[in-house]
């Protein structure tokens, strides 16, 4: 069966909250405030005809694979925020879909570059955008979700 990505409801957007809350807290041994984090990223992105924020997900018949959040970063520029396949879907090219709707989805509505920022500590996420033409620029140390992570922020022009 092939996989579809397609703009997410307020029941894709609950399943987003509660997979990347589950892996974050459970894998990355984020507390309490990651779950703020998210109800920030996704507040907004359903119910509404603007292009930005939207919530996008990667389906294989009725399952949910990955999300991807997009919004306006102003400059003429998106921002990518809650990158997520789940673990059995990786290595799929379910990202590379879910990158591809959004740069496209981006690129119609405007937009001439895309960022995201991501932490150095995620080494996946990192080859997977460097592999993608993006441009990284280290940030530095920050203590976010109860840890000390090494944040990084990403860039890739869409042309």
């Amino acid at each position: 069966m092939t996989v579809r990505v397609q703009r997410g409801d307020a029941a894709c957007a609950a399943w987003a909250a509660r997979v990347q809350s589950d892996h974050y807290r459970k894998v990355e041994c984020f507390d309490a405030s990651f779950d703020a984090a998210l109800e920030r990223a996704l507040a907004g992105v359903t119910g509404h005809g603007a292009p930005f924020p939207s919530l996008w997900v990667a389906m294989r018949g009725d399952t949910r694979l990955g999300c991807m959040v997009c919004t306006d970063d102003g400059d003429s520029a998106a921002r990518l925020k809650l990158v997520y396949v789940v673990p059995e879907a990786r290595g799929q090219g379910v990202a590379e879909l879910l990158l591809n709707r959004v740069s496209d989805h981006a690129e119609a509505n405007g937009c001439r570059l895309l960022r995201v920022s991501s932490f150095a500590e995620h080494g996946a996420a990192r080859a997977f955008y460097a592999a993608r033409g993006f441009v990284c620029a280290p940030a530095g140390s920050v203590r976010a979700f109860g840890r000390t992570l090494s944040l990084e922020h990403w860039e890739k022009p869409l042309f």
